[in-house]
Parts: structure tokens; sequence; C-alpha cells
């Protein structure tokens, strides 16, 4: 932990504030101390923006960008509240890694476990809503 402390950026966002749009380029991952972001994504139809989830205390985002290079974001967040954070940027990951192989398996053994979560998750609800169009059809 003290490590990756050393490595971790705090953040502040205000209430209402944007920290990132849908299509930025990422390479940081965000662990929220305190507070709550709206993630957006822009219909397809109308471009207006819709609230697809809410996040607070606890949660992470932006893991995908410590994965794919040259990641765009897929969807914008923004603050509700003021809202405290922790930064990971994706070299300075990378390179506590290759320094300390045990401590950087954690993390990307962390990474795996919360995007095989969330796989599952969108999985599910997939086949739920698929189940559902054939039963109307």
């Amino acid at each position: 932990m003290a490590q990756l402390s050393m490595i971790a950026e705090e953040r502040e966002l205000g209430a209402r504030v944007t920290l990132f749009n849908e299509g930025d380029e990422g390479n940081t991952l965000f662990l929220i101390r305190y507070g709550t972001v709206s993630i957006l994504r822009k219909d397809r139809q109308s471009g207006a923006e819709e609230e697809i989830a809410t996040l607070g205390t606890g949660s992470h985002f932006g893991e995908m960008a410590l994965v794919n290079d040259d990641h765009k974001r897929r969807a914008s967040i923004r603050a509700k509240e003021n809202t405290f954070m922790v930064a990971f940027d994706r070299d300075a990951l990378e390179q506590l890694a290759a320094d300390e192989p045990a401590i950087g398996l954690e993390v990307y053994r962390a990474l795996a476990g919360a995007l095989a979560k969330r796989l599952s998750v969108a999985s599910g609800h997939a086949a739920h809503f698929k189940a559902m169009a054939l039963k109307h059809n």
C-alpha cells in the first residue's frame, strides 16, 4: 500500500464538473474516496447525454485505460457533488509492476477481477433483454 500511495495522485472534482468526456483519450484509473459521479453516454440518435449509472464512495472507473493502449473513454464522468478521488496513471503503475512484480501481479489481478465482474453483469443483462425480446416476438 505504501508503494501504491507513492504513485497515487489525489484529485478533487467540484459538483457538476466533468472529469472527462466520451471519446477522450484515457490512461488513468480513478478510485472514489468520497463523493458521487454520473456515468454519461451520448444517445446515438439524438446526441443527448443520458446517465447510465452512478458511482459512489469506494467505487472505481477507468480500468480499461490501464489495459488498452490508445484507449478512448467509453463514457463521460461528471461529479454529482464535490468528489475526492485517487488517480493512478498507467505509466506509473506499469513502472511499479516492473520494479515490484508481486505488487504488479496483485494490482492487475484485482483489475482483471473487477473487469470480469462487470462483464458478467453486462452479459446477464444482455441475456435478460434478449429473452424479453424473444418473448414479445
